[in-house]
């Protein structure tokens, strides 16, 4: 039995989300992902763009971006895009394949009627939203909480103005 499943099936087998799922219902949502390939270095996501898909990495890896500094890296079973389809905000990050890598996409319009009718793994996508919100926001607070390498500071509020509120560091004039 095992053998006859698809390999949609077996990416749905790594989301925490749809693990609490049937095996017959992850099989229906399995029939409606669709496969993309990414070579290393294609871009996948730009910042600011709003997303209207879940995308689950079956293989690879990918970066996760804010400003040029990674954030973040995703592997196979890890998602993107639901930040978008719950709150209704554009993504703040980048996401880059470091290898080459294999991605499923769920719509929207195919992922919200499955989340009203299964509780459980809207909740846990819920949790999953607050964990990669939390993952951004610790980016933005990280270099708060370091101390900045003396003779630095001139680097470190450039950079910091830069990746905070994407205001260039020669119209500081830092740099």
């Amino acid at each position: 039995m095992a053998a006859s499943r698809t390999r949609s099936e077996r990416v749905l087998d790594l989301v925490e989300f749809f693990r609490s799922l049937t095996p017959v219902e992850r099989s229906a949502i399995a029939a409606k992902l669709r496969p993309h390939l990414y070579e290393q270095g294609d871009v996948l996501l730009e910042a600011r763009t709003m997303l209207q898909s879940l995308f689950i990495l079956g293989s690879g890896v990918l970066s996760v971006s804010e400003a040029g500094i990674e954030i973040a890296r995703l592997g196979p079973g890890e998602h993107f895009g639901e930040i978008s389809i719950l709150t209704g905000h554009a993504s703040a990050v980048k996401i880059t394949a470091l290898t080459s890598a294999s991605v499923y996409e769920l719509t929207n319009e195919e992922l919200a009627p499955l989340l009203k009718s299964m509780p459980e793994a809207s909740r846990a996508l819920d949790r999953a939203l607050a964990r990669r919100q939390a993952i951004v926001k610790e980016s933005d607070d990280s270099a708060l909480g370091h101390p900045v390498p003396q003779g630095q500071l001139r680097n470190w509020l450039a950079g910091y103005f830069h990746r905070r509120y994407g205001v260039a560091a020669d119209w500081l004039g830092f740099r």
